[in-house]
């Protein structure tokens, strides 16, 4: 089974979209609470971006493999060490946020552009997204310069946009220490959807439901090992087809 972006024959392995969901649902669930558990403050302030650094160790662990292309990149912003996946057979960079961070990014004020806008500017420029608002005044505050230089600084020949490297988003929501829902996107540069898909199948059952009111063990242990047998195989394959229009049109 594939996870597919039907363009260029470039594929994500449905392995490779397991385990960057399960790196993400394992720092919300259990890294991100077992710290605050062992450090017990009075206050808790670097929770805000702990979340992240542990989403960055876990695709280290559970997902880089140099031998197979698959590498995290290192970038920094402003005091702020960020990350890219970048998976050389697809030909695909892939970062991680929750939904709310991604939906803030277009309205805050900024000096600079944010490394997503400067990403999806010089790797996703020439598509469009599905319900595109036309636009009689160019609203963008920085121009293909200020981006461009921005990019190259975040990608630091990492890639070459050459071989036609796209970008995508993997955005996901949580409550509490649950993962309650993760998307893969597409965007263009005005942050309009080019295609997307829910990976909420991919999320771990919770298996301390499954056995809190169950006194056989045994039976509680099959289950579990069915279910996890079956993670590979909850989600059909996917088709996602991106819109890329002429650039002289």
């Amino acid at each position: 089974m594939k996870f597919s972006i039907v363009i260029d024959n470039r594929e994500l392995s449905d392995w490779i979209v397991y385990n960057i969901i399960h790196s993400i649902d394992k720092a919300i669930s259990e890294d991100v609470p077992n710290q605050r558990h062992e450090l017990s403050l009075e206050t808790k302030n670097y929770i805000s971006f702990i979340r992240g650094d542990f989403i960055n160790e876990n695709l280290r662990k559970f997902v880089v493999d140099i031998e197979k292309g698959i590498l995290l990149h290192t970038f920094q912003r402003f005091g702020w060490s960020g990350r890219l996946l970048i998976i050389k057979d697809s030909r695909l960079t892939i970062s991680i946020m929750t939904e709310n961070n991604l939906a803030r990014i277009q309205k805050k004020d900024r000096k600079n552009p944010h490394f997503i806008q400067s990403i999806l500017h010089c790797m996703n420029g020439d598509l469009h997204g599905r319900y595109e608002q036309t636009q009689f005044f160019d609203t963008d505050p920085f121009d293909s310069e200020t981006y461009d230089k921005d990019f190259n600084k975040i990608n630091n020949g990492a890639i070459d946009l050459v071989e036609g490297y796209r970008h995508c988003i993997i955005s996901y929501s949580l409550t509490g220490k649950s993962l309650t829902d993760v998307r893969f996107k597409v965007l263009d540069p005005k942050f309009n959807i080019v295609c997307e898909e829910n990976l909420s199948d991919y999320i771990k059952p919770d298996f301390a439901s499954l056995t809190a009111n169950d006194p056989d063990e045994a039976t509680a242990r099959e289950e579990h090992n069915k279910l996890t047998n079956n993670l590979i195989s909850l989600k059909p394959g996917l088709k996602l087809r991106l819109r890329v229009e002429d650039k002289e049109a």
